[in-house]
């Protein structure tokens, strides 16, 4: 049952983008982007903050100042990700914008576990995979 949990959680990330994407170019044409991206980020700190307080493990929070900096940068993108879709889908469209946030992530993740931490091969079946996600995409933005 363990192996299925991941799966679940990979299909909810696509839901879940979906919607975070729509709420954050809805939120953004009533205000900002701008202020859509804060919103956003402010009301996922507290629903992060709420069960970090109550489970004890606010200790164990300074254990993140004995990371890289680089790693504390994730948050970065993640606002970046949230205001670019508040950009983005107004003019685009949620099944273009994800369509071209999905195939980008798809790319550049296979590079990266390709030719940087070598967990994948690169195969015919790789290579028909990357020519399908580009032909996807054309058909998608056409």
């Amino acid at each position: 049952m363990k192996e299925i949990i991941p799966y679940i959680f990979a299909i909810l990330i696509g839901l879940f983008t979906t919607a975070e994407s729509y709420m954050s170019s809805e939120l953004g044409e009533m205000t900002s982007p701008s202020i859509s991206t804060f919103y956003n980020l402010f009301i996922g700190a507290i629903v992060f903050a709420v069960p970090l307080v109550l489970s004890n493990n606010i200790n164990k929070s300074v254990e993140i100042l004995k990371a890289r900096p680089l790693l504390l940068t994730g948050g970065i993108f993640g606002a970046f990700i949230i205001y670019f879709i508040a950009k983005s889908v107004p003019i685009l469209g949620l099944t273009v914008t994800l369509t071209l946030s999905i195939a980008s992530q798809t790319l550049s993740s296979f590079y990266l576990d390709t030719f940087i931490y070598k967990h994948a091969s690169l195969g015919i079946y790789e290579i028909i995979g990357v020519l399908f996600t580009l032909v996807g995409v054309w058909f998608m933005v056409k």
